[in-house]
């Protein structure tokens, strides 16, 4: 659900951009029905934990596949990360061969094998998100004339009359134009 929060503001324009927070929205709902019913308890308790488990295991797979590969999911112009792209195709992967694998052996290997590639996919994508926020919100540093330029009134972009020119104090001038 945090993930969903924290990106409901970052894509683009397109008319589906929302699906992506709201899958993870759903996945998080469903993952919290998934804790509040036991296993091992009621027929019912088994049952709802067992369908809150399954719309959250699909959601977050549609989340992963869709936030990765689709275009929806990244700025425009932009490729796939091959790294979070392959661990979505890997989850997809394991979360289409669950059902086979369901009450086998493999069953609890399974399941885990996906949700570590899950929860990998995701720690990748939030760290690949933020590296890409930080480098995107530095801003470049202005020239020191520039800013002196600017701090009189003599910037190309708005013209002042001698009157409105606010001066310059001495110790910022000598320490730029040095």
């Amino acid at each position: 659900m945090a993930f969903g929060v924290a990106i409901r503001g970052m894509r683009g324009a397109d008319k589906f951009a929302w699906t992506i927070p709201a899958t993870a929205m759903l996945a998080g709902v469903g993952m919290i029905l998934s804790a509040v019913f036991e296993t091992g308890g009621s027929q019912v308790s088994e049952m709802m934990h067992s369908r809150a488990s399954a719309i959250a295991v699909v959601a977050v797979v549609a989340l992963a596949l869709g936030y990765s590969i689709s275009p929806m999911g990244r700025a425009t112009g932009a490729t796939p990360e091959p790294i979070g792209a392959g661990l979505a195709l890997l989850a997809a992967a394991l979360a289409a061969a669950s059902p086979l694998l369901h009450d086998t052996r493999w069953t609890g290997f399974s399941q885990r094998l996906l949700w570590f590639a899950l929860i990998t996919w995701l720690l990748r994508v939030t760290w690949q998100d933020a590296r890409r926020e930080m480098t995107s919100s530095a801003k470049p540093q202005l020239s020191s004339r520039r800013t002196i330029a600017s701090y009189r009134g003599n910037d190309t972009q708005k013209k002042h009359t001698p009157s409105e020119q606010a001066p310059v104090p001495e110790d910022l001038e000598k320490s730029c134009s040095g």
